[in-house]
């Protein structure tokens, strides 16, 4: 970040200030011989001389230039007067991002008045060259009277190589401290109005600071700050040589200059062997943005102090605010370790459900994934779903055991407790990864079935290896403890290294040991197992804990000064005792763990070291990148698409070789952002607290959004300008818009968190961001050089969106522009839907409440900003459905109870319908579909959403042999599945497969339409599903597809809200027709036309005949809560009409996991009413999980007299069911059988006469 500093007090008349200004791509120039300055030699003094030799003080005069009275009052003043207009509007803080600066507030300003524009040219002409290529961005700092800046050295990529400032209204001390040697001290008298410009030697080998006003001094002399010194500091970059560092990191700081990170990147961008992909998974509040922190903080992006509390990847003000990622984000990292060094693409993903297409976009780009827990709350919901993420990607899974420090802080407990508790997280997490592990081979065994393929000993042989490979076993390196906020972790050959040595033991063999119930044998010095059987503590206890829980104890439960000396002197830790001295207990306790167990070095070696690299992909990972499908296998694609197998496994990038590309996300940003005119403000920096505590006082962006593609390269290299085809994916081959397109690729980016480094190129095997794309790229989309190329990476979401509102302008003048922004939001989430309603309603559906909220507040703020819009309350969409026919009686709570009697069953309900002409009749029956059918329905509903509504057949045109050969497959699975589950279901069911007509439409799948008409014996549906030579004019009756369009449309609308029926199967007894019907077609119009509605009556008034219910969508909430909040817990969750499954403690701790069912329609505001009612004791996690049947009767209504007498006349009130049905009605404009006036009198309108 390149910046101009002003510091100012609140009084005008006081004011301290720094401008600064960097140039970033200039080379380091010698100032005393491009301009005749000289020092004043009264401007130095130099601390105890002794310690300074007369080359050290040559090298600071030559490196640190003053000029005194370089502007005059006036100039001063109008500098003064221009930043004060936008700094009386902000607040002072009290610590900065980088912890160097105290009480402050700082703005960005680029453009200037004429007068100070002369006076920062002026500036510029004096410090550097006049080929100096510097930013337009003016970095604005004041800092408070009682404020002051810290020792530091300023970051190369936020300063530059020179620098130079300006003092105003005051004098200042800035005194300098040799980094290696902190006696050597010089002090700088900075005269009011006067030059600075530091360099070189005084730049990069000392430490500068502002003093306080308090300990102001020079010479001995006192130099008080009585008015407010003001700083124009100006710097640039020099073209500096990488030196090899000792140390394992890359720091910015090592790196000279912005352009030379890039030029690094970039370097190791070309070895793919030496680059990793990695996707940090967990669930929410885990700590994976901590984490990333700690790994940017070693990259000296960030302070070390800000961890935990910066949050950097969160770059939008809502994570921030609500403390929880919502956007992915990517940022490059540079790892050496003694070999080797790395580039390491780290993105952190979101936790919530709500944002779980991000996650999918992030995790399809990745090659590993470092999947987080917390071992206090264990495995949670998306634990499992992170785990079962990277094991359908084929991701490779590490996992960090996380929060260890709250096991000694918060539940005291002792280091045999301690290890019991992560001994039962990691049983957990090994758990759920032997899950998938077996159903995985299940699937697998049947899909090889069903494609007449066997299992051979060379694939079990890889099953039982990447069985191995799964598990989570802390010897093998795959498993890191940690604390991320106290930035410390390791892994067991880190204390297997040192315990070798002082033991004298075998490195191995005591890492075999230190996991487990092992202990060492007092006369062999070996380990032995049966640690527990001897009494004996384990390994792992005895080494590990037990160290870790003595520091805890010595400076954070029971602090001591003593025993920290005597830690500090054991450790051999050299901390700088100023340092150390003013940092409180939980400060302290980060410096000593942060050096003695570096969590960045441990995570990022455990990622280089295990996690594959692209150019190391296997088999699996390799065919789930082109087919799509986790067990389909190239043969399935053409021979040309398959010649490219090659070419993905070895990441080519062959100046022939054709390059490909995959982007699973759009990314919206600011086109001042790229532009460089506006980096991403840091959130701890005064500009953006302010504008997170009043946002309502601070004006919008008035920047246009862009949109990136979010993209990761497989083969190939990719140029700037580069021209690339469209590759159309499946689906859009079946809708008949693949049309052949060619997309020119624009400017590309490196993306870095929250800034956007532009370089020209990229290559194979990197994630990088594409500038040009947004008007052809919808969501995703696969690109290539290459015509033959399959469509990549068949991501998919696992969660629904469910809940709705509908928008719609104030002003119908605006609704092109909210048209606009609606596809705009579309397009930068993946897991939104904003569509048009057959009505002409607006309607934005999102997954959950909070994703919602920051839909709306994305679509206002940002695509349809200046528009005003009526929201309306969130909705959830319902089910219609009906339920076998039992004699029920109910009882005094209005609920039904049946009987075992069976008479009802034989009552004929069926329907009997005619056309318009009164030339063909239909005789219709609904019945309720069993269970097992709906299941099967749903789960393959994806695969059924393909059939073409208008011929009730899949398109096979555009597909290939081998997408052909799969979608087969899928059906063949749907018929076996039928048959097997139908078998046992009774004889009404045996002969479905035979019988079926069609399924139901989209968004209505699950529905059934049979065929029981005695003479027409039609083609079984699945043979002539995707027999592209099938004539339907001769193979079947004629108007049959006019029988099938009646049904799609009586499945979309049901009769009781128009909400779309689910779980009905539809029977067709009866078809006839009279003779000569075409004569009257042209009085009633075409007879397909009348079959239609009369097929549609006929399925409503065969619904309507049937018992008519309404299905709901369920959440199932999973509430983490302490013991004494349980009641309040259950009072919340019964008020919600919610239902728990299950209650269990965590073991070892005091809290309690609650798993309820709760209707999606009752959770608006539930999360924040349980955190009221609970005192913030309690943490709901909401994921959709099923439909449910609402046992009440929408119709029922009192009639006898005792029913009457009993609930009175209002009855209807207390029908949930009912009053979902006229909520529903009332939303859609449908009429609804209530009163309107409740208590009516006769009006009086004239006097009474006398």
């Amino acid at each position: 970040m390149h910046f101009f500093r002003l510091v100012a007090t609140r009084n005008h008349a006081n004011i301290c200030a720094i401008f600064r200004i960097s140039w970033p791509y200039l080379k380091l120039i010698n100032i005393r011989k491009n301009c005749t300055l000289k020092s004043s030699a009264s401007s130095f003094y130099f601390h105890d001389l002794l310690q300074w030799t007369d080359e050290y003080q040559s090298n600071i005069r030559d490196s640190l230039l003053f000029l005194p009275n370089f502007i005059n009052e006036h100039e001063e003043q109008l500098l003064i007067d221009e930043v004060q207009r936008r700094l009386k509007t902000m607040r002072y803080e009290n610590a900065h991002w980088d912890d160097a600066i105290v009480n402050y507030r700082e703005i960005e300003k680029s453009t200037w008045e004429n007068e100070n524009a002369k006076i920062i040219e002026k500036i510029r002409r004096t410090a550097f060259t006049a080929d100096a290529d510097h930013q337009e961005r003016v970095h604005v700092l004041d800092l408070e009277k009682t404020g002051w800046i810290k020792p530091h050295v300023d970051s190369i990529r936020y300063c530059g190589d020179v620098v130079a400032g300006l003092c105003l209204l005051s004098d200042a001390v800035m005194r300098f401290r040799n980094v290696k040697n902190s006696n050597q001290i010089v002090d700088l008298l900075v005269e009011r109005r006067g030059l600075y410009i530091m360099r070189g030697f005084a730049r990069y080998e000392f430490t500068h600071e502002i003093l306080k006003n308090d300990e102001s001094s020079f010479a001995g002399s006192t130099v008080k700050i009585h008015k407010t010194v003001r700083w124009v500091v100006l710097s640039l970059t020099a073209d500096v040589e990488l030196t090899c560092l000792p140390r394992r990191f890359f720091s910015r700081m090592d790196v000279r200059n912005r352009r030379e990170f890039v030029k690094q990147i970039l370097k190791i961008q070309s070895t793919p062997e030496f680059v990793r992909n990695v996707c940090l998974m967990a669930h929410v509040d885990h700590g994976k943005t901590t984490l990333a922190d700690s790994l940017i903080s070693a990259n000296g992006i960030i302070s070390q102090k800000m961890i935990g509390t910066l949050r950097y990847m969160d770059s939008l003000a809502e994570e921030q605010q609500r403390g929880i990622t919502m956007k992915s984000s990517s940022i490059s990292l540079l790892y050496r370790n003694e070999y080797d060094s790395f580039l390491i693409n780290l993105v952190d993903s979101p936790g919530h459900v709500d944002f779980s297409g991000e996650v999918c976009a992030a995790a399809v780009l990745c090659d590993g994934a470092v999947v987080l827990i917390d071992v206090i709350e264990g495995v949670c919901p998306q634990t499992s779903a992170s785990l079962r993420l990277a094991w359908k990607e084929g991701l490779k899974p590490c996992i960090v055991l996380n929060k260890i420090d709250r096991l000694f802080v918060e539940y005291r407990m002792n280091p045999m407790d301690a290890y019991r508790r992560l001994v039962q997280v990691l049983e957990q997490a090994n758990a759920v990864a032997g899950e998938l592990f077996v159903s995985r081979e299940i699937e697998k065994e049947d899909f090889l079935s069903r494609r007449r393929r066997s299992m051979s000993r060379s694939s079990l042989r890889k099953s039982e290896s990447a069985e191995e490979m799964l598990y989570f076993m802390p010897e093998t390196g795959n498993v890191v403890f940690a604390s991320a906020l106290d930035n410390w972790g390791f892994r067991l050959r880190d204390f297997a290294r040192f315990w070798s040595k002082r033991l004298q033991t075998e490195e191995e063999l005591l890492l075999q040991a230190l996991w487990g119930d092992y202990y060492i044998d007092s006369k062999t010095k070996l380990p032995v197992f049966g640690a527990s059987d001897k009494g004996k503590n384990p390994l792992f206890v005895v080494m590990i804990l037990n160290n870790l829980s003595a520091i805890y104890d010595a400076m954070i439960i029971n602090a001591e000064k003593g025993r920290i000396e005597k830690i500090l002197n054991s450790l051999q830790l050299d901390v700088v005792g100023k340092e150390f001295a003013k940092s409180d207990s939980r400060q302290r306790l980060q410096i000593v763990m942060s050096r003695w167990l570096p969590l960045a070095e441990c995570v990022l070696g455990m990622v280089c070291e295990l996690l594959p690299s692209p150019k190391h992909l296997d088999n699996d990972r390799i065919e789930r990148i082109m087919c799509g499908d986790r067990f389909a296998h190239c043969d399935c694609l053409e021979p040309k698409a398959r010649a490219m197998k090659p070419l993905f496994k070895e990441c080519s990038m062959e100046v022939d070789c054709a390059t490909t590309l995959f982007i699973s996300k759009m990314i919206a940003v600011e086109e001042d952002l790229l532009r460089g005119k506006n980096k991403f403000m840091l959130p701890n920096s005064v500009e953006c607290n302010y504008w997170l505590q009043a946002a309502d006082k601070v004006e919008p962006s008035t920047g246009q959004c862009v949109f990136l593609g979010f993209a990761r390269i497989f083969t190939g290299n990719l140029f700037s300008g580069d021209v690339l085809h469209w590759i159309p994916d499946y689906a859009m081959v079946q809708s008949g818009n693949a049309t052949l397109r060619e997309i020119t690729i624009g400017q590309l980016y490196v993306l870095m968190g929250r800034e956007f480094e532009a370089v020209d190129q990229v290559c194979a095997g990197n994630l990088v961001c594409i500038g040009g794309v947004q008007d052809l790229v919808a969501r995703t989309a696969t690109l290539s050089t290459d015509f033959n190329c399959p469509p990549l990476c068949d991501s998919g979401f696992y969660a629904k969106p469910i809940v709705q509102v509908s928008v719609e302008p104030k002003n119908t003048r605006d609704l092109p522009a909210l048209v606009r922004g609606l596809k705009m939001l579309n397009l930068a989430d993946g897991c939104v839907q904003a569509l048009v309603e057959d009505s002409g309603e607006h309607v934005l559906t999102a997954v959950g409440e909070i994703h919602l909220h920051r839909c709306i507040k994305d679509l206002c703020d940002r695509f349809a900003n200046g528009i005003d819009l009526v929201i309306s309350d969130p909705v959830v969409p319902f089910n219609e459905t009906i339920v076998p026919v039992t004699p029920a009686v109910v009882d005094s709570t209005n609920e039904t109870t049946t009987t075992t009697s069976t008479q009802s069953e034989k009552v004929d309900r069926s329907i009997t319908v005619t056309t318009a002409g009164r030339t063909i009749t239909i005789v219709t029956e609904a019945v309720p579909l069993p269970e097992p059918i709906q299941q099967i329905l749903e789960e393959n509903e994806p695969l059924i959403a393909m059939i073409d509504p208008v011929t009730n057949r899949i398109d096979v045109t555009g597909n290939t042999a081998g997408r052909l050969a799969s979608i087969r497959d899928g059906f063949d699975e749907i018929r076996e599945q039928l048959v097997n589950v139908c078998s046992n279901l009774g004889k009404q069911w045996s002969n479905i497969v035979q019988r079926l007509w069609a399924f139901g439409p989209r968004r209505a799948v699950v529905n059934l339409l049979l065929n029981d008409i005695d003479d027409y014996v039609r083609p079984n549906f699945f043979d002539i599903l995707l027999d592209q030579h099938f004539d339907s004019r001769t193979g079947l009756r004629q108007y049959d597809q006019s029988i099938v369009a009646g049904f799609h449309i009586c499945c979309k609308a049901g009769p009781i809200c128009e909400e779309p029926i689910r779980g009905v199967a539809f029977l067709v007894k009866s078809w006839d027709s009279v003779d000569n019907v075409d004569c009257m077609e042209s009085i009633f119009g075409p007879l397909s036309g009348q079959l239609i509605v009369a097929m549609k009556e006929g399925c409503r008034e065969a619904f309507q005949a049937q018992p008519q219910r309404l299905m709901l969508p369920m959440y199932t909430c999973i509430i983490q809560a302490t013991g004494d909040v349980l009641g309040r817990v259950y009072s919340v969750l019964h008020r919600r009409s919610g239902k728990v499954i299950n209650e269990e403690m965590k073991e070892g701790t005091n809290l309690f996991q609650i798993v309820a069912s709760i209707p999606v329609v009752e959770c608006f505001g539930f999360a924040d009413d349980l955190r009221k009612r609970a005192s913030g004791l309690a943490w709901p996690q909401l994921v959709f999980s099923h439909w449910e049947v609402l046992t009440m009767d929408p119709f029922r209504l009192p009639t006898a007299d005792d029913e009457i007498s009993h609930h009175g006349e209002k009855v209807e009130w207390e029908n949930s069911a009912m009053r979902y049905v006229n909520m529903i009605r009332k939303r859609k404009g449908l009429s609804v059988n209530e009163k309107i006036v409740q208590h009516a009198e006769k009006q009086r309108t004239r006097a009474k006469k006398v």
